[in-house]
């Protein structure tokens, strides 16, 4: 069995401190496995996303997000109706 390495990382911010431990609470996890998984996460190796507890990114998870194409129509149809009397 291979040994697994230990990697410390230096220079955390109190920003990202409390958002990790945050990010512990809401998933009722020890902060060593957060950060595990935000890593494995961050390089495309975890497909199963953690709670945040960031509206933003929690509507977008639910409802998703729009690709270039969406977004282009979009901005076409209101363009459209701008252009309408009364728009």
């Amino acid at each position: 069995m291979d040994t697994v390495p230990d990697i410390v990382i230096r220079g955390i911010d109190n920003d990202m401190a409390e958002r990790i431990k945050e990010i512990a609470r809401l998933n009722n996890m020890p902060i060593n496995d957060v950060l595990l998984r935000l890593l494995r996460q961050a390089l495309k190796l975890d497909a199963e996303t953690l709670m945040v507890a960031n509206p933003k990114q929690d509507i977008a998870r639910l409802a998703g997000a729009w690709g270039k194409d969406e977004t282009d129509a979009l901005r076409a149809a209101i363009a459209a109706i701008e252009k309408l009397p009364g728009g």
